[in-house]
């Protein structure tokens, strides 16, 4: 395999302020879990910040559930852009957009986009998984949306 072909995932598909808020949160999150433990511990910051140190841990525990399943069933490593680049990668934007058709209940496409990363077979798991996730991360980065935006989801 070509060094090319390691790294398509990391090619650049778009900047990261022309995201929207969920989407480059999203990204920014999935860099900071993977970049080092201070990135993670950032992560929980962010989430005890917002819900509060019991609801914290359960929307926590989701949130590290889903991001073992994503890393562990990748169909090959997920490639990342650095913390503060302002370009979005192909994996980052399939992995933000994943997260937010799962949290809008559009399960299909949400098992469709996780299968442009993971193995097919956990892509459903993963689809699963999401939804609450993206929900939580919803609530803590776009809270003038109301959750009635989602009710329609399947969780």
């Amino acid at each position: 395999m070509s060094a090319g072909y390691d790294m398509r995932g990391a090619a650049p598909v778009g900047l990261l302020e022309e995201l929207p808020r969920l989407e480059a949160a999203t990204v920014m999150y999935l860099r900071l879990w993977c970049d080092s433990p201070e990135g993670q511990a950032s992560i929980w910051r962010d989430f005890y910040g917002y819900y509060g140190r019991k609801n914290a841990r359960s929307q926590m525990a989701r949130f590290e559930k889903l991001m073992s399943l994503v890393l562990i069933h990748s169909r090959r490593p997920l490639q990342r852009h650095q913390l503060k680049c302002t370009c979005v990668g192909g994996d980052e934007c399939a992995f933000a957009n994943f997260i937010v058709a799962a949290a809008l209940g559009e399960q299909e496409d949400a098992m469709l986009l996780a299968s442009n990363f993971m193995r097919p077979d956990m892509a459903v798991v993963a689809a699963n998984m999401a939804g609450p996730v993206g929900l939580a991360l919803s609530q803590m980065v776009q809270p003038e949306i109301s959750p009635e935006k989602f009710s329609n989801t399947k969780h």
